[in-house]
């Protein structure tokens, strides 16, 4: 779970935090949450869902620091955010999503960036891409912030696209892998390769991509030259 907030969990379409008394229920299923505006008396956080292609996913809450109150304070209009970074200056939040502007059923995943402002509020949506498959499961910035990385769970793909200075996309370098490893041993979850995970390495050399569906950690160099199997984990 990725958060700068220590504690947060979730189940379904609620958000909890146990120490601080902290729940938000949404209409949807809870799929990121990332508070990255922590400090003082308030909090400003971002809870992603998996909401079946409809808008409104993407929900901004306010967390009272020391009452553990929330409350939502608006959407953003992207489906399916179902996972959320954002910069070291926390000026720009990355989100996976869904749209028909990026294709059909199955190949209408994409990135989108948004700015922030001093108070940690999205605001207009900078630009968007097309990731080539569904929506991405994971998201990462690089170390040097120049590359976003994603893995896109359901056809067990992972790309990554270079970063203006700005924070939008260079879109012409795209790049996307498809894992084509035998599967392990568990039918029910392991039918085909399940990318979930994609992290760029502290050197800014390799891309690391975990694939669930494999049981393998891979290595990818920066043009998408695959470099070696890092871990083979036990089957299943």
């Amino acid at each position: 779970l990725p958060t700068e907030k220590s504690g947060m969990a979730f189940h379904g379409g609620i958000v909890y935090n146990a120490a601080m008394n902290i729940k938000l229920t949404l209409g949807a299923a809870v799929a990121a949450c990332l508070f990255a505006a922590c400090g003082g008396t308030k909090s400003i956080g971002y809870v992603g869902a998996s909401s079946g292609g409809k808008p409104g996913a993407l929900h901004i809450v306010e967390v009272d620091n020391e009452t553990g109150d929330v409350a939502v304070k608006g959407t953003l209009p992207a489906s399916d955010t179902t996972y959320i970074a954002v910069n070291k200056a926390k000026t720009r939040l990355y989100t996976s999503c869904s749209s028909a502007e990026f294709g059909g059923k199955g190949a209408n995943g994409g990135v989108a960036v948004y700015e922030l402002d001093a108070a940690g509020l999205p605001g207009k949506r900078l630009d968007a891409v097309a990731t080539t498959r569904g929506a991405p499961c994971h998201l990462s910035i690089s170390p040097d912030e120049t590359r976003l990385v994603f893995a896109e769970y359901g056809k067990g793909t992972a790309g990554w696209i270079s970063l203006k200075p700005d924070g939008t996309f260079a879109k012409e370098s795209l790049g996307v892998v498809e894992s084509t490893d035998a599967v392990g041993p568990n039918v029910k979850r392991q039918e085909r390769p399940h990318c979930h995970c994609a992290k760029t390495t502290p050197d800014g050399k390799y891309v690391c991509v975990v694939d669930l569906g494999t049981d393998r950690v891979k290595i990818y160099s920066k043009d998408g030259t695959f470099v070696r199997g890092l871990i083979t984990a036990p089957a299943g």
